[in-house]
């Protein structure tokens, strides 16, 4: 659990322990075996589809969806998770997300965030202006 504190991770076990497993819906093209580990954590379980929490594959960025028991959507953008530890992070995100709406305190969500292709073009250098004595 890379960047996570001890006590954020006691909160999120008491969060999962406190609700019953929900499917975490992988695309089609996702080894469900690499995520087993990283839903287990969160208290998932893997399915390939629709499902409350789903993570949808996009040209540039990827679409992690989470519907509360209300009916409620939230959804953000993120980018491909290729590792062990960005699949964590998205299985964190999914659950700081329902938890937040099931206090009802997460205000509408910016539209997903675009991943930029490649580097930004770097600008002239910035000169300073002459100072004067």
């Amino acid at each position: 659990m890379r960047g996570t504190s001890m006590p954020f991770a006691a909160l999120l076990l008491l969060v999962t322990a406190a609700r019953a497993e929900l499917a975490f819906g992988l695309p089609s093209q996702q080894a469900v075996v690499e995520w087993r580990d990283a839903l287990t954590l969160g208290g998932f379980t893997a399915t390939v589809g629709e499902a409350d929490v789903m993570l949808v594959p996009g040209a540039r960025t990827w679409v992690l969806r989470v519907r509360d028991p209300s009916g409620r959507t939230r959804e953000v953008g993120v980018p491909e998770p290729r590792t062990v530890e960005e699949r964590e992070d998205v299985v964190w995100l999914a659950l700081s997300l329902l938890r937040a709406s099931e206090r009802g305190d997460l205000g509408p969500l910016p539209g997903p965030a675009t991943v930029p292709e490649g580097p930004a073009p770097l600008g002239p250098p910035a000169v300073a202006p002459a100072g004067r004595p």
